[in-house]
């Protein structure tokens, strides 16, 4: 799944309105959906080549993680077709940061299960373009 960094167009302004740069990714507040979620350390040291230890709002839903990024939390890493609405601001167009997905299941013979794997590998092939 490809994500982007986003911001609500306020908190860009406020935290990068003189650039994305290492100071700005250090000082602006990250959302981050649990102690777990590396995801955006992950993107900020693709940027950086550096370990930085922002301050962190901890939002454990994903319907309230994107909902505090867009009310100017701070700014978090979305799935890219959450990141193509308007009411984001992409901190880095053009950076993505790639994870890969697996689908694990039981080594169990059913048809109810082989139907559900069909069902989920067609709609990644879909949505996962």
């Amino acid at each position: 799944m490809r994500y982007r960094a986003v911001a609500a167009p306020a908190v860009f302004g406020t935290w990068f309105g003189d650039g994305v740069t290492p100071v700005a990714l250090a000082d602006a507040p990250m959302v981050v959906l649990n102690r777990k979620d590396r995801l955006q350390h992950r993107f900020l040291r693709t940027l950086t080549r550096r370990d930085l230890d922002p301050p962190i709002h901890y939002v454990p839903s994903v319907t309230a993680f994107d909902e505090a990024i867009r009310l100017g939390l701070g700014w978090g890493m979305v799935p890219e077709p959450v990141a193509e609405t308007d009411h984001y601001r992409e901190l880095m167009p053009g950076r993505r940061l790639d994870v890969p997905l697996y689908w694990q299941h039981w080594r169990l013979e059913s048809d109810a299960l082989a139907a559900l794997t069909s069902a989920v590998q067609a709609a990644a092939a879909t949505a996962l373009r």
